[in-house]
């Protein structure tokens, strides 16, 4: 009878854990298989921008950048790669200055600040709002910041405009679409791959169709893109062989497309490699190795890359560029 219950208990646990394995299996290999080119919670991006023309000092103009990409990402705009097209750009107005008469002089301003969200490119202003505030300091640089600092990150204008801001964007991806996805190919066509990539990417997720069209644009350019690149990339994974357990050598190996010119050359100087090895170092290599025959893992690996390339565009592109084509008069 004990034996009968035994059995019975078993049978009930596998029916259990059975359908859960399984279902813990489809959803990995739906994860992996959904996986887009950029994490889409980090999507939607806006580039801090100073002008020039503010005359703001240099610890004031960090301190602006820092206090308006912690605002954004209170409010769910945040990212490694800013989009160099659409900005939140400041306007500092002094309202009123008043120095006192104690030792050591202080200066007691009134400040009115003016943000812009809008399209550097075609100055079109999507959104804008106003705060003021007072600040006092042993110079007018020191009381602006010490001003400026009181400013919440949780400021309903400030949220309400970034806001309104965001959707005049997503409204103008949803129209534009299909220019932008021209352009891209246009771009990819002039060997510009890293631009047509970054302008892919930063079609927002909000806009599914465009983001989705977007994202299948991305995978030839990036192929032509490590192409055009091989001997590059084989170069620093050369390098990178034989550090850290070969981990980072591994990671740029696994960029490298099958029929990419370089890739022959690549497995053939893996493959060297590994034969020169040391036993326990050839286990150590082979373990890393085998992270990568993961479909998951080797996708991440490859998105990573694929954003690389586009920041790489992104850091050295100025928003002063954009500026100077109209005057550096922003959107006022």
């Amino acid at each position: 009878m004990k034996t009968l219950a035994y059995l019975f208990l078993a049978l009930f646990l596998a029916c259990q854990t059975a359908p859960k394995e399984k279902k813990e299996k489809q959803n990995e290999k739906q994860e992996t298989e959904n996986i887009p080119v950029i994490d889409k919670n980090t999507l939607f991006r806006l580039s801090v921008y100073i002008p020039a023309s503010e005359k703001l000092s240099e610890s004031a103009s960090k301190l602006v950048e820092t206090k308006l990409t912690q605002i954004l990402t209170a409010n769910g705009i945040a990212g490694e790669m800013q989009n160099p097209r659409f900005a939140i750009v400041p306007r500092v107005q002094i309202l009123s200055k008043n120095v006192t008469g104690t030792a050591p002089t202080m200066h007691a301003n009134s400040y009115q600040v003016t943000f812009y969200v809008g399209d550097v490119r075609s100055k079109t202003l999507f959104a804008s709002t106003s705060v003021e505030f007072k600040g006092v300091g042993e110079t007018e640089s020191e009381a602006f910041t010490v001003g400026f600092q009181s400013l919440k990150n949780t400021d309903k204008a400030l949220q309400k405009m970034i806001v309104a801001g965001k959707e005049k964007i997503i409204a103008f991806y949803n129209a534009q679409c299909e220019t932008i996805l021209s352009e891209a190919q246009t771009l990819a066509t002039q060997k510009k791959y890293s631009e047509a990539i970054a302008q892919l990417l930063l079609v927002p997720a909000e806009c599914k169709d465009c983001f989705e069209k977007a994202q299948k644009a991305i995978e030839p350019i990036y192929k032509a893109e490590t192409e055009r690149t091989c001997n590059e990339i084989l170069a620093k994974m050369k390098a990178e062989l034989g550090k850290y357990e070969d981990a980072k050598a591994l990671d740029i190996y696994t960029q490298i497309p099958q029929d990419a010119p370089c890739f022959k050359e690549a497995n053939a100087i893996v493959q060297k490699h590994l034969a020169n090895l040391k036993p326990e170092e050839k286990r150590k290599f082979d373990l890393e190795r085998e992270k990568y025959k993961d479909e998951q893992t080797h996708k991440i690996a490859k998105i990573k890359a694929i954003q690389q390339v586009a920041n790489n565009f992104i850091q050295n592109f100025s928003l002063v560029e954009y500026a100077k084509a109209s005057g550096d008069n922003w959107f006022w």
